[in-house]
């Protein structure tokens, strides 16, 4: 974001911002609902979510890497949505 002259960096700085911010809400968001049926004694409920939660910790990964190697590519791929705003923002 500090870049002032490369429109290339501050996308993909923005970009990278905005989808890790959006992760990480989104697994705060599923821990908190696992912990909740997790004390409602929905236990076999909490380890399905705990599972999705696993998946979904996995697809971030994967994704991030993939964004990695675009932009050491010099492409510019946009995630939807996440993309478009960046894109205001560089």
């Amino acid at each position: 974001m500090v870049e002032k002259q490369s429109r290339f960096v501050r996308f993909h700085a923005f970009q990278s911002l905005l989808f890790h911010g959006a992760m990480i809400v989104l697994s705060i968001g599923i821990q908190i609902l696992n912990i909740v049926l997790a004390v409602l004694h929905l236990g076999i409920v909490s380890l399905l979510i705990g599972l999705v939660g696993m998946v979904f910790g996995l697809g971030m990964l994967a994704l991030t890497i993939f964004l990695m190697v675009k932009a050491y590519g010099n492409e510019e791929f946009m995630v939807p949505v996440i993309g478009e705003m960046a894109k205001k923002w560089a």
